[in-house]
């Protein structure tokens, strides 16, 4: 009896346990891992280049808090000058991006980059008749160290070991006072011998 009563508190307490320490790390990983969406701001302003004119303020955009949704960062500029793509990478070289990829597309040229826990992503694209060139930037998180999976999977572990733990202990205790509380019964009604 006193086995399965210290079982079935750990696994009473383990439960809620486990979904306390997954929720915990799940709100842990959003609000400490995750770049902000004021981080993923202050990105896109800095990775648009001197001498564009700003067409659209970086702004978030696909948030929705009820739902731990974090937005992407977008951001348009536009210049009066031809595109210059080496000179884009080697500013998000110097300001401390791992090396950017560079790819053409249909439209014009794509850079991409990684610092941190931020990817940006910024398009050159040249206007008509050599008019100059239009800038898009996109900001998002990349892939965060620890992952969300490996924090939200630690987190459940520990509060399913400490449940368990926790549990055990007050079964045990709970045994303990109903194994006294049999004793004085036994003797109020049995007498001491």
């Amino acid at each position: 009896m006193s086995a399965a009563l210290r079982t079935a508190v750990a696994v009473a307490l383990a439960l809620p346990a486990a979904a306390l320490g997954g929720g915990a790390a799940a709100v842990a990983h959003y609000v400490l891992v995750q770049p902000s969406d004021g981080e993923l701001l202050a990105v896109a302003a800095e990775v648009t280049p001197d001498g564009f004119a700003v067409l659209e303020p970086p702004f978030v955009d696909g948030a929705w808090a009820p739902a731990f949704s974090r937005g992407h960062v977008f951001s348009r500029a536009q210049a009066d000058t031809a595109p210059d793509v080496d000179a884009l990478v080697a500013s998000l070289t110097d300001a401390g991006w791992e090396p950017p990829t560079v790819e053409q597309t249909a439209a014009g040229t794509d850079v991409r980059a990684r610092r941190g826990g931020a990817v940006v992503s910024v398009a050159l694209e040249p206007r008509p008749a050599g008019l100059g060139t239009n800038l898009g930037v996109s900001v998002w998180r990349g892939e965060q160290t620890p992952s969300y999976p490996a924090l939200v999977g630690g987190g459940i572990a520990v509060g399913v070991a400490g449940g368990a733990v926790a549990g055990a202990r007050l079964g045990g205790r709970l045994r303990t006072r109903r194994q006294r509380e049999y004793v004085r019964w036994r003797r109020r009604t049995y007498g001491e011998g």
